[in-house]
C-alpha cells in the first residue's frame, strides 16, 4: 500500500514538474504543497532538494525570493532522487547584484541557527552541507549562528572527493557576540571556486582544508573581500594550481595562513593587501598560529593604505555599495566585491 502511494505521489509530481529546471522558494510566503513556480513557490530547500529527482533537465536551479530563510536543521545539499551526478546544481537569488534594481535588501538571507553536527570534529552547526560535485551558489547572504560559543559554518563540503564548487555574489556577515560565524567557507577537496564575495567580521574567512590523497587542485578565491576576520585564508593541505587575484584583505589578524607541512609555493596577484596584524602565517604541528615569512610568488600587490567601507547609516537610504570601498579610495577601482560590473 505505502509503495503504491509513492508511486502516486511520484506520478503528481512529475506531471506537476515535468522536464521544468526552475523551482521558486520564497520562505515567507511559499507552500511546500505548491508547485514551485514564481507565482506559487516552495517554502523550504528541503522541498525542492525532495523534488529534483522527478526533473529531467540537465541542470537544475533553485531560485530564493527575498527574505529570511531561518535554518535550523543543517541542509544536506544532494537530491533525493535521481539526479545524475554530472549535471549542475543552483541555488541563487531572484535578483543578482548586478541586475539593474538589485539592492542589498533584496537578497535572500540564510540565517545558520542548525543544531550541533560533528562533520569536522568540533562543536558547530553547519548550514548548508555540500554533498554532490557541480554545485553553484549566487547572490545568497549568509548571516551567523546566535548563541557565540557554537561554531557556524554556513558552508561546508567534508568530504573532498567532490569538486566543482561555485560560490559567487555571496556576502557572509558576522557578530562575535550576536550573529558568530567561526569559518565562511570550509571546504575539503578540489575545484572550488569563490568569486566577488564579501567576507565581514567572520572569525575564519575562507578555509581549504583537507585533501584528497595528499593533495588539492585548482581552487581559486577572486574579486573577494575580507574585512575584519582572524583568519582571512586559510590553505592547509598542498594545493595546486591555486588563483589568489583582485583580492582586499584588511583588518584582519592573519592575511594568509597555510599549514606548517604544507611546501606548496602560493601566488598572489594584482590584489592589496594591507593593514592587517600578520601577512603570512603558518599553523605549527601543535596549531599554533606562528608569524611566518615562507617563500610566496607577488605579482602587483599593493601592501599599504586603508581600505574604508560604506557602512549603514541610520536613516539614510540603503546604498547598493554597502560593505565595499567608498568610491575614489583605495580599493574601489580594483574589481573585487559582489559586482561583476562596475556600480
Amino acid at each position: 500500500m505505502r509503495n503504491k502511494i509513492a508511486l502516486i505521489i511520484a506520478f503528481v509530481l512529475i506531471c506537476k514538474i515535468g522536464s521544468a529546471k526552475d523551482l521558486y522558494i520564497d520562505y515567507n510566503l511559499g507552500l511546500d504543497s505548491n508547485v514551485g513556480t514564481i507565482d506559487k513557490p516552495l517554502k523550504t530547500i528541503n522541498e525542492a532538494l525532495n523534488r529534483i529527482g522527478f526533473i529531467s533537465s540537465e541542470s537544475v536551479r533553485l531560485i530564493l525570493l527575498p527574505g529570511i530563510y531561518y535554518i535550523d536543521e543543517t541542509i544536506s545539499i544532494k537530491p533525493k532522487g535521481q539526479f545524475p551526478n554530472t549535471n549542475r546544481l543552483s541555488i541563487e537569488a531572484l535578483y543578482l547584484p548586478d541586475d539593474e534594481n538589485w539592492n542589498p535588501g533584496l537578497m535572500p538571507i540564510l540565517l545558520t541557527a542548525a543544531k550541533s553536527d560533528t562533520a569536522f570534529d568540533f562543536v558547530n552547526c553547519v548550514g548548508l552541507k555540500i554533498e554532490m560535485s557541480h554545485v553553484s551558489l549566487k547572490g545568497l547572504k549568509f548571516t551567523g549562528q546566535p548563541y557565540p560559543q557554537m561554531y557556524c559554518f554556513p558552508i561546508a563540503r567534508d568530504n573532498p572527493k567532490f569538486v566543482d564548487l561555485e560560490i559567487s555574489q555571496c556576502m557572509f556577515v558576522g557578530n562575535n557576540d550576536a550573529s558568530s560565524i567561526q569559518v565562511g567557507i570550509i571546504v575539503h577537496g578540489s575545484k572550488t571556486v569563490i568569486d566577488h564575495c564579501v567576507f565581514y567580521g567572520c572569525n575564519n574567512a575562507v578555509v581549504f582544508f583537507l585533501s584528497n590523497n595528499g593533495e588539492k587542485r585548482n581552487n581559486e578565491i577572486k574579486n573577494t573581500i575580507i574585512y575584519n576576520s582572524n583568519q582571512a585564508v586559510w590553505v592547509s593541505d598542498a594545493d595546486s594550481g591555486f588563483v589568489f587575484d583582485h583580492n582586499i584583505i584588511t583588518k584582519c589578524r592573519h592575511a594568509f595562513v597555510k599549514n606548517h607541512y604544507n611546501e606548496t609555493i602560493y601566488s598572489l596577484s594584482s590584489s592589496i593587501i594591507t593593514d592587517n596584524q600578520n601577512y603570512l602565517t603558518t599553523s605549527d604541528a601543535s596549531g599554533k598560529l606562528v608569524s611566518d615569512s615562507y617563500k610566496i610568488n607577488e605579482d602587483n600587490l599593493i601592501k599599504e593604505g586603508s581600505i574604508s567601507l560604506v557602512q549603514v547609516e541610520v536613516g539614510e537610504s540603503f546604498d547598493k555599495r554597502y560593505l565595499h570601498p567608498v568610491n575614489g579610495t583605495l580599493g574601489s577601482e580594483l574589481g573585487a566585491g559582489l559586482f561583476k560590473y562596475k556600480k
